[in-house]
């Protein structure tokens, strides 16, 4: 009565065996097998069982033990743990990619001036191209040590995901190839979401080849979404999860699946099954649902297949966090000699970005931190751009320096560049959202472009 199938089945011949033998199959301490209430439900139990003689017969004691609650503090215990243990991880990612980004600014912007120095010599320019073409790898390989971190530049927009979904697909039989049968599973009355539309897009890309490549003769992936209110109950719910409303998309296949061991390790950096790849896509999906303030997760086994949720905050107010954007001038304005105080504590990156500045053809002064900007703007008048990193040495950060410099010149345009991603800087509340801001490493184009718009840009605008 008190045990489901296949026990119950069982459990007179283990009686009669003990009887005739005196053998304990499940005569013990600590058991644990399936119990049955008697509504047909069943739960954990630990079954300790024994057995005494009386008048020539045999009579047993069972003590049962619900265990429940034992086995959900387990599970939480082991989610937890594993958030710890991927936030440890993207916190030693994120900041390795921060003074990587450095570096990579240094080896960038001098290989560029390089090869505009050594214009067409083919022989030059074939050893100097490759360190170009393997910097700017390394460039994208922090880009996904910030996504995985959560410090990676993101441009959030009120947006719909059965739009983006049906975008999507719409595309991918020409990516996914055609033994694979695409099916759309979405929502009615879904709703909005606040996150980077291009993030989505590429979750949806890796996820999808994922898909892929663990179906080698073909199958399907279903595209699913649907709204989800979860509380403090939900086995959804994780420790960085409150509970609330969210928009659930979830992409599901019929492949060969993944064991337990490699599921717990799918979102780690780096870790790979395939012969080829950086092991990168999962991880990148997993920082960029996080830093969105959502979940997610993965249920998966061998032999049947793989189904990845993810869950996205509702967005209620559809104007809160959106940035203006702000449009370039069509004028034609000549932006040459126009003067730009260049301040960055790292010598190196001072020195080359002073460089690539001047090349473009800007008069260029310089300060290693925000005390001797200030000294520099009391003492020049002509100074139309503020090109400064975000942190800075001493009692005069980045925002700091640009609040001064607005004071003392107030048709100065500023320009921050920093080595942190975007999305750190507003979290630090260094930033405000909509200023202008470049991310190390940049390129001599990339900056040339930068400084055009943002001196092209009305006064009135900053």
């Amino acid at each position: 009565m008190l045990m489901p199938a296949p026990y119950t089945d069982e459990h007179d011949s283990y009686i009669a065996n003990f009887e005739k033998s005196g053998l304990a199959k499940i005569i013990g301490i600590g058991r644990e097998v399936e119990g049955k209430h008697k509504n047909g439900s069943t739960f954990p139990m630990e079954l300790a069982v024994g057995a005494t003689r009386g008048g020539g017969n045999h009579a047993f004691v069972g003590i049962i033990r619900d265990v429940s609650e034992r086995r959900r503090a387990e599970a939480a215990n082991d989610q937890l743990r594993q958030v710890q243990k991927m936030d440890a991880i993207g916190q030693l990612t994120g900041g390795i990619a921060h003074d990587f980004n450095n570096l990579l600014a240094v080896i960038i912007g001098n290989l560029d001036l390089m090869a505009e120095d050594v214009g067409s010599d083919d022989e030059t320019l074939e050893f100097l191209n490759p360190c170009i073409d393997a910097a700017l790898r390394g460039s994208e390989l922090t880009k996904q040590l910030l996504a995985f971190g959560r410090k990676q530049s993101l441009l959030p927009k009120v947006i719909s995901i059965n739009d983006l979904v049906t975008r999507f697909t719409t595309l991918a039989n020409r990516v996914l190839g055609e033994q694979i049968e695409i099916v759309e599973e979405l929502g009615s009355d879904l709703w909005a979401v606040f996150a980077d539309p291009g993030q989505i897009e590429d979750a949806l890309l890796n996820l999808s080849l994922n898909a892929r490549d663990a179906m080698p003769n073909g199958g399907k992936i279903t595209f699913r979404t649907r709204n989800a209110t979860l509380d403090e109950h939900d086995v959804s719910v994780d420790a960085e999860l409150p509970p609330g409303d969210y928009v659930m998309l979830e992409i599901e296949d019929t492949g060969l699946g993944m064991a337990a061991e490699v599921v717990d390790r799918a979102f780690e950096p780096f870790f790979t099954t395939k012969e080829i790849g950086s092991g990168m896509g999962l991880s990148m999906v997993y920082g960029f649902v996080k830093q969105s303030a959502g979940h997610v997760m993965i249920d998966s086994a061998l032999g049947a297949g793989t189904s990845v949720k993810i869950y996205l905050p509702r967005e209620v107010n559809t104007e809160d966090g959106l940035a203006d954007a702000v449009s370039a001038s069509s004028s034609s304005v000549r932006l040459d000699r126009r003067t730009v105080l260049v301040v960055e504590d790292n010598p190196n990156v001072l020195t080359l970005t002073a460089a690539m500045v001047q090349s473009l053809g800007y008069e260029v002064v310089t300060a290693v931190d925000g005390d001797a900007a200030r000294e520099l703007l009391l003492a020049t008048p002509d100074i139309d751009l503020l090109l400064t990193d975000v942190m800075l040495p001493g009692r005069t950060n980045g925002p700091d320096l640009a609040q001064f410099a607005m004071t003392t010149h107030p048709n100065i345009k500023v320009l921050f560049n920093s080595g942190y991603a975007e999305q750190s800087i507003y979290e630090r509340g260094l930033l405000k959202r909509g200023v202008n801001l470049i991310a190390k490493p940049f390129r001599k184009q990339q900056l040339a472009a930068k400084i055009e718009e943002v001196l092209l840009q009305e006064t009135a605008s900053r």
